[in-house]
C-alpha cells in the first residue's frame, strides 16, 4: 500500500475555501471568514470548525471579525446591527442593543476598537460604545451621521466623519457629534 505522511511545515490545501475576505488571529485559534460562514482553525488540535446560526452564532449575515487580544474574545458584527462575543473559552454573548433599537437609519456597522473596558463601534447613525464588562451600552451616539472609522489614540476616541477626523477625549459625552472637535492641535498628546 502506498502511505502519505505530510510532514512538519508543509502546506495541506482546503479548496472548499474559495474566498477568504479576513483572517484574524488569536492565541489558540485562527478565526476567518469564507463567504458567509465564519470558521475557526484550531492551532493545536488542527481542526476546523464552522460557526453558524444553528449552532454557536446569534445572526446570519457576517460583515466583520475583531479580535481583542485583552478581553480574549472575537467580536462578530453583522449587516442587521448584531454583534456577538466568541470569547476563547467557548463562551458567546450576543449583544443585540443596535439592532434592536429600532432607528431609522441603517443599522450596518462600519468599524470597531477596544480601548480599556470598552468597545467602540462605529455605524452607518453613528457611534456606540459598549461596556465590556456589563457587555451592554454605556453610551449612545445617534447623530444620523455616517461614521465611517474609529480608532483609540492615547486617551482619545478618533472617528472619521465624512472624510474628516474628529477628536474627544476617552472620557468626554459621546452622545452629541457636537462635543467632538475637529481641531487637532488643541489636543495634548502624550506619549504614554
Amino acid at each position: 500500500g502506498v502511505s502519505a505522511q505530510t510532514s512538519v511545515g508543509t502546506w495541506k490545501t482546503y479548496s472548499s475555501f474559495s474566498d477568504v475576505r479576513k483572517m484574524v488571529q488569536t492565541p489558540q485559534k485562527v478565526y476567518f471568514i469564507s463567504g458567509n460562514y465564519l470558521y475557526s482553525y484550531d492551532k493545536e488540535t488542527e481542526e476546523t470548525y464552522n460557526y453558524n446560526s444553528g449552532n454557536k452564532l446569534n445572526d446570519i449575515v457576517i460583515t466583520d471579525i475583531y479580535y481583542n487580544i485583552d478581553g480574549k474574545y472575537l467580536l462578530v458584527t453583522y449587516s442587521s446591527g448584531n454583534i456577538d462575543l466568541i470569547y476563547d473559552d467557548g463562551e458567546v454573548v450576543n449583544m443585540s442593543d443596535i439592532k434592536d433599537a429600532g432607528l431609522n437609519y441603517s443599522t450596518e456597522i462600519n468599524d470597531v476598537a477596544f480601548g480599556g473596558d470598552y468597545i467602540y463601534v462605529a455605524t452607518k447613525f453613528g457611534l456606540i460604545v459598549y461596556d465590556e464588562k456589563k457587555q451592554e451600552v454605556k453610551s449612545s451616539g445617534v447623530y444620523g451621521k455616517e461614521i465611517s472609522l474609529v480608532t483609540i489614540v492615547g486617551d482619545y476616541v478618533i472617528i472619521d466623519q465624512n472624510h474628516s477626523l474628529y477628536f474627544l477625549h476617552k472620557g468626554g459625552r459621546f452622545e452629541t457629534f457636537d462635543n467632538f472637535s475637529s481641531n487637532s492641535e488643541s489636543l495634548a498628546f502624550s506619549p504614554s
